[in-house]
């Protein structure tokens, strides 16, 4: 494996084909992400690899870009966080590969819960954001190989950029605007680059941000896990001038039940100066993990795992069955070998694919690699989602003598899709998860959305041979 600060533009070590591309994953203005096998000998491991947009290859700014990522993330180890594994360059230019996570991104689980009329569980949004605010400790405090502080700040925390695993894992990814200190790349002046709503006041100002930008970020994200609404939604120059003027809200009026320490620190995440927010992401780990281990305590937690296998099912099925199909179209080229994921049968003629494979199925990957789940784009018409993505629009910052520029960020995360693939389209006449009816009494859909808090439940508490399903999550066992 090449020294992830090396040029990767250079002569690399891998050699070309050993990161067979199957499919493509996403795409953004610069950059696409696809999932690749790696096959020697009989070694098969699936990863996410990113690369340049073809018309870019030989564009020396685009070049030295990726190659400031490998730098960054790199230099990052931590569960928390995907970093760089390996970069190489091949007949289709440089690349970084990664490792590839089975899972939803957060605005997928944000969508999801609001088209089945749930909100997201406080011990479920804490879970995250502990999971978060210990990658940015990490961040914010990693060393080059010399011990010298890197002074890294993400720059671009927001739900499109934290990966949750069926497996419970949470990873905060792309670092394709994060700064650090002797950073080769300069932002050009009078541009600002993040995804709007989620970037925080002074760098709104055009002022040097340090690891507080992220925190303050993070505030955003924890709030809009818990109240199931956007906090910072609309048109780019409304949003600046909410961000820069509006005060914090309280989450004690939306959750009233929420501890009274989670809606203190929420004002000081949100808090429109630098010096009134938590120092360090390392204070934000200290008081979550108070936060979780008394809501743990009441014994009716959902783990992250199960909640997001609960809700993921179906699309962890389809996605499945996409890799599996593109796998076999490979596997003439694999030395005859087909990577098989485990848990989708073939099709019967006449007969649909199941609609979910069950929670359990994560467990059967091979090597014990995890594969991410990306969203289609239908998910960005739901009220969480994140706005649709298009040209970079510009505006003017509010009260500037002269016109400097806010561009958004051209892209989603790495990890969404840019088409909308033909098995993305419902595979069964009946819906995953029942939702609730507007026409249904409060009593009745409070009881249903108990009911389904229980059997999330019992699926992360029973052993996996002892679990019971709901009906349309049925599974005979048979991995093929």
């Amino acid at each position: 494996m090449r020294d992830a600060g090396a040029d990767v533009t250079g002569k690399s070590d891998v050699g070309p084909g050993e990161y067979r591309p199957l499919l493509q994953l996403g795409a953004g203005g610069m950059a696409r992400v696809e999932l690749a096998v790696r096959a020697v000998g009989t070694f098969r491991r699936l990863y996410a690899v990113k690369r340049l947009h073809p018309h870019l290859v030989n564009d020396p700014s685009a070049r030295a870009v990726i190659e400031e990522e490998a730098r960054i993330a790199g230099s990052l180890s931590h569960p928390n966080v995907v970093g760089v594994i390996d970069v190489g360059v091949d007949d289709d230019g440089p690349f970084l590969v990664m490792d590839y996570v089975e899972g939803l991104t957060l605005a997928e689980l944000q969508t999801l819960a609001v088209r089945h009329g749930e909100a997201i569980p406080i011990e479920v949004a804490c879970a995250i954001a502990l999971a978060i605010a210990r990658a940015l400790d990490c961040i914010h405090t990693a060393t080059d190989a010399s011990g010298v502080p890197l002074m890294l700040v993400h720059r671009d925390l927001s739900p499109r950029n934290v990966l949750l695993g069926y497996d419970g894992g949470v990873r905060l990814t792309d670092f394709g605007i994060a700064h650090a200190d002797g950073r080769t790349i300069q932002t050009t002046t009078g541009l600002l680059k993040g995804t709007p709503g989620y970037v925080a006041p002074e760098r709104l100002r055009f002022e040097d941000p340090d690891a507080r930008a992220d925190l303050f970020s993070l505030g955003v994200v924890l709030y809009e896990l818990l109240a199931g609404e956007r906090l910072y939604e609309g048109k780019a120059q409304a949003v600046v001038r909410r961000v820069l003027q509006e005060p914090p809200p309280d989450l004690g009026e939306l959750r009233p039940e929420a501890p009274p320490l989670l809606v203190e620190l929420l004002f000081d995440l949100l808090a429109k100066r630098p010096e009134d927010r938590p120092a360090r992401a390392g204070d934000v780990v200290v008081a979550l993990e108070g936060i979780v281990g008394e809501l743990t305590m009441e014994g009716d937690g959902v783990s992250v795992g199960a909640y997001t296998s609960f809700l993921g099912a179906e699309r962890q099925a389809l996605r499945r069955a996409e890799v599996e199909r593109a796998l076999d179209e490979a596997s003439s080229e694999l030395a005859g070998t087909t990577l098989r994921l485990g848990a989708i049968p073939p099709e019967p003629e006449k007969k649909r694919w199941p609609v979910a494979l069950g929670v359990g199925l994560a467990a059967a990957f091979v090597g014990g690699i995890a594969v991410m789940a990306l969203t289609d784009d239908a998910l960005d018409a739901a009220p969480v989602a994140e706005p649709a993505q298009s040209a970079p629009a510009v505006v003017a910052e509010p009260g500037a003598a002269e016109a400097e520029t806010i561009a958004d960020e051209p892209a989603p995360s790495e990890q969404a899709p840019v088409e909308e693939s033909a098995v993305d389209a419902p595979v069964s006449d009946e819906p995953a998860v029942t939702e609730p009816s507007e026409s249904e009494p409060p009593r009745t859909r409070r009881r249903r959305r108990r009911g389904r808090r229980a059997r999330m439940q019992t699926m992360a508490a029973a052993p996996m041979a002892a679990r019971t399903f709901p009906r349309e999550m049925n599974w005979d066992g048979d991995l093929h």
